[in-house]
C-alpha cells in the first residue's frame, strides 16, 4: 500500500462523473453543485521507513466544479526527517488542475518557479478506486459498508476498503461520493489520514480551473 507523501497529495487525481458503482460499492464522485473542501492531511511513519519525507502535516483545499473540474491546492505545514523536508515545508501551495475528458483523466500541475504547466494523462480504465485522490485498491479487494458518521458537519457512510496483510484502509463518503475522511495504514507502519474540516457550497470562478495565461506547457 502506498503512503500519500507530499508529492502524492499534490498530483492526486479523481475520476469524477463516472458511471455509478453498484450498491455494494462506494459512490463515484458526482457533486450536484460547486464545492470548496478544506482537508487536514497527516502522515506518520516509523523512523526506519520515514525516508525523505518522514512525518508530514499539510492543508489541502480542493475546489470541485459540478461540471467535473477540480483545483487542488496543497500546502505542507510541517515535515520532519529527510532532505526533502526543508524544501517543501513552508513553501507556497502546490497547485494541480484535474478534469475528466471522455475516457482520459488529465492533470496539470502549476510550477510557479518556472511558470510551467506540467501535464499528465491517464486512461480511466487504468485507474483503480479513486475517492477524491490517493487510494489505489489492491486487486480482489472487496469494500464493506461498516457504519455512518458525521465529518465537517456532513453525514457520510463509512466504508472499509481494505483489511489484510498489506494494510488497512477506510473512507467516509457522502451520497455524492465526496470522501470526507480517508485513513490508510500500511503494513510498514506508515499511516496517512485526510479529513475534511470544512465543506462550503457556492459558485466557483471558472478561472480557478485554468492555468495562468502565457505559461509554457510541457
Amino acid at each position: 500500500m502506498r503512503a500519500l507523501g507530499a508529492i502524492g497529495v499534490t498530483l492526486a487525481a479523481c475520476a469524477a462523473a463516472l458511471p455509478a458503482w453498484g450498491a455494494d460499492q462506494p459512490p463515484r464522485l458526482a457533486p450536484r453543485q460547486d464545492l470548496t473542501v478544506v482537508y487536514r492531511v497527516t502522515q506518520t511513519a516509523p523512523e526506519a521507513v520515514a525516508g525523505s519525507f518522514g512525518n508530514m502535516t499539510a492543508e489541502s483545499t480542493i475546489y470541485l466544479s459540478a461540471k467535473g473540474r477540480q483545483r487542488h491546492e496543497t500546502r505542507v505545514t510541517a515535515m520532519g526527517g529527510g532532505p526533502v523536508a526543508s524544501m517543501l515545508a513552508g513553501q507556497p501551495p502546490q497547485v494541480s488542475l484535474v478534469e475528466l475528458d471522455g475516457t482520459t483523466l488529465r492533470s496539470r500541475m502549476l510550477d510557479n518557479a518556472t511558470k510551467t504547466v506540467l501535464t499528465h494523462e491517464q486512461a480511466v480504465e487504468d485507474l483503480a478506486w479513486t475517492d477524491l485522490q490517493f487510494l489505489e485498491a489492491p486487486p480482489g479487494t472487496t469494500p464493506k459498508r461498516v457504519g455512518s458518521e458525521t465529518v465537517a458537519g456532513q453525514p457520510c457512510t463509512l466504508w472499509r476498503l481494505q483489511d489484510d496483510a498489506d494494510g488497512k484502509a477506510e473512507a467516509c463518503y457522502t451520497a455524492e461520493g465526496l470522501a470526507l475522511r480517508f485513513r490508510q495504514a500500511g503494513a510498514d507502519g506508515v499511516v496517512s489520514t485526510r479529513e475534511a474540516v470544512s465543506v462550503t457550497p457556492g459558485p466557483l470562478d471558472p478561472a480557478l480551473f485554468e492555468p495562468p495565461q502565457g505559461w509554457a506547457v510541457r
